[in-house]
């Protein structure tokens, strides 16, 4: 009597341990079935086409206006240096340290 019931608990492990593989791999599946669904539904792209040379034209149409101090920019769309440097401000307490967290 002790050894079948021994026998049925094994046969019973290896059914759940084999559930268990089973679900497993069944929702890695869904997972991975459910984010390809959501990467093509939201890739970031209109569902129209757009020409790229048209957008191009646009842009660079538009980085040869002027700016406001009257300069024009380049038209390669590089980034220009600032006329000015920013300058530092002194804190109340004369510090030019500053810090966080303290305690």
């Amino acid at each position: 009597m002790r050894e079948q019931a021994i026998r049925a608990r094994a046969l019973g492990l290896r059914r759940v341990s084999r559930l268990t593989r089973w679900a497993l791999a069944g929702g890695l599946a869904l997972t991975g079935a459910l984010s390809a669904t959501a990467a093509a539904a939201y890739a970031g792209h209109s569902s129209q086409s757009s020409n790229p040379s048209s957008t191009s034209s646009d842009n660079s149409s538009s980085n040869n206006s002027s700016t406001k101090n009257g300069s024009s920019s380049s038209s390669s769309g590089q980034l220009q240096s600032p006329s000015t440097n920013p300058s530092s401000s002194s804190s109340s307490s004369g510090s030019s340290h500053a810090t966080s967290g303290g305690s």
